[in-house]
C-alpha cells in the first residue's frame, strides 16, 4: 500500500512540476518574445496560465512535503550511514 501511496505522489508531483513549469515559461515574456511567439499572449488567457501556474505551484509544495514525510525515515538512516562514512563513493 505505501508502494502505491509513493506513486501516486511521485506521479501527482511530476504533473505539477510540469504544469509549473510549462505555465511558468509561457508567463516568462521575455521568452516568448525572444522566440518569435508573442502573438501566444492574445490566445491564451493569461490569468487563466497564471491561476494554474499558482494552484500547480501551490500543490506542489504541498506534495514535496508529504514526499518528505513519507521518506523521512530513509532520509534519516542514509543521513546517518553517510555520516558514519558507511557508504560508498
Amino acid at each position: 500500500m505505501k508502494q502505491k501511496i509513493n506513486y501516486i505522489v511521485d506521479i501527482l508531483l511530476l504533473i505539477t512540476f510540469l504544469i509549473t513549469s510549462i505555465t511558468g515559461l509561457i508567463k516568462w515574456r521575455f521568452l516568448i518574445t525572444s522566440l518569435g511567439i508573442a502573438n501566444l499572449y492574445f490566445v491564451l488567457p493569461m490569468g487563466t496560465i497564471r491561476l494554474w501556474h499558482e494552484w500547480a505551484s501551490f500543490s506542489m509544495v504541498i506534495l514535496g512535503w508529504i514526499h518528505i514525510i513519507l521518506h523521512w525515515k530513509w532520509i534519516v538512516m542514509t543521513t546517518k550511514k553517510i555520516m558514519k562514512g558507511g557508504i560508498n563513493k
